[in-house]
């Protein structure tokens, strides 16, 4: 199958970094922890953007706002150091 070059333009994740105003770290903890990202796919270590859907994903995002799931939110709070805090021990009781 061949690919027209025109629609398959990639972008590495410092360039997504800087178009989103974030830092690359942050990237790569939003990416790890499951937060939202534009659609992303790995070539060996590399991870690459499409850069027409790094644009559809931004616009689709303007209008709405962002929601964490119960699961990451469960996530976060087995992750935390130190004393629990009430909302974890809300959340280990389910």
């Amino acid at each position: 199958m061949i690919l027209d070059d025109d629609n398959m333009q990639t972008m590495s994740l410092i360039e997504v970094c800087e178009l989103l105003k974030i830092t690359e770290q942050t990237g790569r903890n939003r990416l790890s922890s499951g937060m939202p990202m534009p659609p992303n796919f790995r070539i060996g270590r590399r991870r690459l953007f499409i850069a027409t859907d790094v644009i559809d994903w931004i616009k689709e995002q303007s209008g709405t706002k962002i929601r964490i799931s119960q699961t990451v939110l469960e996530e976060v709070a087995i992750a935390r150091r130190g004393r629990p805090t009430k909302a974890s021990l809300h959340l280990n009781k389910k």
